[in-house]
C-alpha cells in the first residue's frame, strides 16, 4: 500500500513539472514572437518615414523656383520662365491694339489687344500649350488683376493648344480685353508667383507702340 502511494506521488510530481516546463516554453516562444513582430513594425515605420521624407524632398526640389525675376522687359525681349511644370523661354514679338471689336465680337472693356508670342520649351519634358497660356495675362494696373487670353472667341485668332516637345518652338497669339491706357503690362497671373510655383516677369508695352 505504501509502495502504491509513493508511486502515485512521484507520478503526480513529475506531471506537475512537465506542465510547468511546457507553460514556460510556450510563454518564451510567445514573447520571442512578440519581440520579432514589434521589431518588424518598428523597421516598417522607419522605412515609411524615410520614404516619406525622400518623397517630400523630391517634390520640394521639383517645385522650387530659383530663376530670377525679369520685370523690365520690352517688346522683342525674351524671358526665361521657370514653373513647377517645366521651363521655357517666352518672347513678346509684337503687340497691337485692334480696336473695340474683332470678328464681330466687341470688347468687354474699351479695346482689344493682340500679342504675337514665341514659346520655346527648354525643359527635358513635353509641355502642354494650354497650361502655359493659362498662367498669362495682361493688365493696365500692377495692383489690379489680369485679363486672360480669349482666343477661342475670335475666328481670326489661332488657339494655342497641343504639346511642345523639348527644344521645340511654337508661335502663338494672345488676345484680351483692356482699358485704354498709356501702358499695358503682360505678366504671369500674380497668384502663381505668390505661391512660389512661377518666377515673375513683366513686359511693359506703351500705347503708342501698340497702335499701328
Amino acid at each position: 500500500m505504501k509502495q502504491i502511494l509513493l508511486t502515485m506521488i512521484i507520478l503526480l510530481f513529475t506531471g506537475t513539472l512537465l506542465i510547468a516546463c511546457s507553460d514556460d516554453g510556450n510563454k518564451t516562444d510567445g514573447e520571442e514572437q512578440d519581440i520579432e513582430n514589434n521589431a518588424e513594425e518598428d523597421n516598417k515605420s522607419d522605412e515609411e518615414e524615410v520614404n516619406s521624407d525622400s518623397s517630400s524632398d523630391s517634390n520640394s526640389d521639383n517645385s522650387e523656383v530659383t530663376e530670377a525675376d525679369q520685370t523690365d522687359l520690352k517688346i522683342g525681349d525674351t524671358a526665361v520662365v521657370q514653373t513647377s511644370i517645366g521651363t521655357y523661354e517666352l518672347t513678346v514679338d509684337s503687340a497691337e491694339i485692334v480696336g473695340s471689336e474683332l470678328d464681330g465680337e466687341a470688347s468687354l472693356l474699351d479695346e482689344l489687344i493682340v500679342l504675337d508670342l514665341t514659346f520655346k520649351n527648354t525643359s527635358d519634358d513635353t509641355l502642354v500649350a494650354e497650361d502655359l497660356m493659362y498662367n498669362l495675362g495682361i493688365t493696365t494696373s500692377l495692383e489690379g488683376s489680369n485679363t486672360s487670353n480669349n482666343a477661342e472667341h475670335f475666328e481670326s485668332i489661332q488657339v494655342f493648344e497641343g504639346e511642345i516637345a523639348p527644344g521645340e518652338e511654337k508661335q502663338a497669339q494672345f488676345i484680351a480685353d483692356v482699358k485704354t491706357s498709356d501702358e499695358y503690362y503682360f505678366r504671369p497671373n500674380p497668384g502663381v508667383v505668390t505661391n512660389g510655383t512661377h518666377n515673375d516677369f513683366l513686359w511693359m508695352i506703351e500705347d503708342e507702340e501698340a497702335r499701328k
